[in-house]
């Protein structure tokens, strides 16, 4: 599954909390976020789409997390490593 996407980080209440967006861009960007939906809430987290229009990809919305919240999720959003062991 290929295709560009734009991962935003932003500080939110006060700057102690953090919410994550991702945007799937093209044709297959509400399948691939939909993907990622699935591996965070595995890892315990709550996400949600919003599409963005036909083949224009889909936004998936995380948080507001406090600063360890938003490292694992960023850590599920990304995967383990390329070579890491499981």
């Amino acid at each position: 599954m290929g295709g560009h996407v734009r991962e935003d980080c932003r500080p939110c209440r006060g700057g102690i909390r953090y919410g994550i967006d991702a945007h799937y861009y093209g044709a297959t960007g509400e399948q691939r976020a939909g993907h990622q939906v699935t591996r965070l809430h595995q890892a315990g987290l709550h996400a949600s789409i919003r599409v963005a229009g036909l083949n224009d990809g889909a936004t998936l919305r995380l948080g507001p997390f406090d600063h360890e919240a938003a490292w694992l999720a960023l850590r599920a959003f990304l995967g383990r490593p390329m070579g890491m062991p499981a």
